[in-house]
């Protein structure tokens, strides 16, 4: 399917002209430009050439942190005083950047000049917001969960796992079952999973990855879409991304309430769309498209929100298959989000691109072209140092607090490295404004699916243990 480049409107027919211009065009090139700059720091000669370029690729693209860090430690270590304030000043307002505060460099010119003020705002919007809890334990740390999702109509909880290349249910009483995917054939890295609309089935993505077990060269290009019955884990349904020239990665994906399958693909990078009956998956791309990630469907149906991990959150009509950046709120970033589900007139979003890693709630206006606010709900870099994807369950978000599976790398763990078991971190919605440091309020949400889940024991069940 051919892509729709949007000239005129936004997501919403009542956008306005200005809005597009900064959200299509503009944005692709100003990235574009701040990636050739930073990609030129790293090449450069000395770090009085370096510091430039990273001042460049910085206000080029103010909303990534990545670069404000790199740029605030060559500054401290060439002993200039007003780009290390500009740059600390500019991540205090995003909320990231914390391993600054750790830097020897910054430390000294912290001590020797006046930039008490503005570290001391960063330290302190990077603070731990401990305000979720755990609720289940997968005890094998080598499980390297992505996705999870509830079932309303039970309170399971399903967990997809890259290296076993399966799906653990954890049940309302705790107890967890191995749905078994890997006995079937062509099963990769399970990435994603979606309950269905009527509760018995899972859709979920595959991939081959070299950090799942048995990984062979011919499984590089595994890419699907199962449909999986919760009964008994067997493989109903199969849908393959056709095999070309491109890497192919299937990540998150959402389930609209009349059983259409959106699934993203990191690499590619193509919004597929799979409908009621389809033998086959559509495509839809668009210059926005970099790096997908989580999917939220808009109520009614006729929009998605996507999250591009290096564009920041997109709003793709399904009408027009066009695409618009949504505008980030002043001093808040959208970049490095994963997972996201909506959440009554936004998205809840696991945004692990930033330091810390944080899960944040993005409230939209409703034409879904602009970012109103950003309400900050968790953040325990301790407890949850990668998380992933996450789904609402009993009146709480509960996500994926640390995946570990970056940690290997291809076959072999990383240098350094220590594996946890695997942690399931729900935080109560309810209560979210009242115990966090929020930019502002939130309101009450909705699944990704038609059903709504049970809120009345918030974030309540007994720890779960793998066997």
């Amino acid at each position: 399917m051919a892509f729709a480049l949007v000239v005129a409107t936004g997501c919403s027919a009542t956008a306005p002209r200005t809005a597009m211009a900064q959200s299509a065009r503009a944005i692709v090139d100003s990235a574009s430009q701040a990636r050739a700059s930073f990609r030129a720091a790293a090449q450069a000669a000395t770090l009085g050439e370096t510091l430039p370029l990273l001042l460049r690729a910085s206000r080029a693209w103010p909303t990534q942190p990545a670069y404000w860090t790199a740029a605030a430690r060559i500054a401290a270590r060439v002993s200039d005083t007003a780009a290390v304030r500009e740059a600390v000043e500019a991540l205090a307002d995003l909320h990231g950047g914390a391993s600054l505060l750790a830097d020897s460099a910054v430390q000294r010119l912290t001590r020797e000049s006046h930039l008490g003020g503005a570290v001391d705002r960063l330290r302190r919007n990077t603070a731990p917001l401990a305000a979720g809890r755990v609720v289940a334990t997968l005890r094998d740390s080598a499980v390297f969960a992505e996705g999870i999702d509830a079932n309303p109509r039970t309170d399971a909880l399903y967990v997809a796992s890259v290296r076993y290349r399966t799906i653990y249910e954890i049940g309302a009483d705790g107890r967890v079952r191995d749905l078994q995917l890997s006995r079937a054939a062509r099963i990769g890295a399970v990435l994603g999973v979606r309950v269905s609309p009527d509760g018995r089935s899972l859709y979920a993505t595959t991939a081959g990855l070299p950090m799942m077990q048995e990984y062979t060269a011919a499984d590089s290009s595994l890419a699907a879409i199962v449909r999986v019955r919760i009964a008994d884990g067997a493989i109903e349904a199969r849908w393959d991304v056709a095999v070309d020239q491109s890497r192919h990665l299937l990540g998150d994906l959402a389930i609209a309430a009349d059983g259409t399958v959106y699934a993203s693909d990191s690499y590619a990078p193509v919004l597929y769309r799979l409908r009621v009956g389809a033998t086959a998956l559509e495509s839809i791309r668009h210059p926005l498209f970099r790096s997908l990630q989580g999917i939220a469907v808009v109520p009614g149906g006729a929009r998605l929100v996507v999250a591009d991990y290096s564009h920041g959150l997109l709003c793709v009509d399904l009408s027009t298959n066009s695409v618009t950046r949504i505008l980030d709120a002043p001093g808040s970033t959208s970049l490095g989000i994963d997972g996201i589900v909506w959440h009554n007139d936004g998205v809840i979003a696991v945004q692990n691109g930033i330091e810390p890693a944080r899960v944040a709630r993005f409230v939209l206006d409703r034409t879904q072209t602009h970012i109103v606010r950003v309400d900050e709900l968790d953040r325990q870099p301790a407890l949850a140092d990668e998380p992933t994807i996450g789904t609402l369950w009993r009146g709480g978000f509960a996500y994926v607090a640390n995946s570990q599976w970056e940690k290997y790398d291809d076959h072999q763990r990383r240098p350094g490295t220590v594996l946890q078991p695997t942690l399931i971190v729900c935080v109560p919605l309810a209560l979210s404004t009242a115990r966090t440091g929020q930019v502002a309020t939130g309101r009450k949400g909705i699944r990704n699916t038609a059903s709504a889940p049970p809120s009345s024991r918030t974030c309540r069940v007994s720890d779960a243990a793998s066997p």
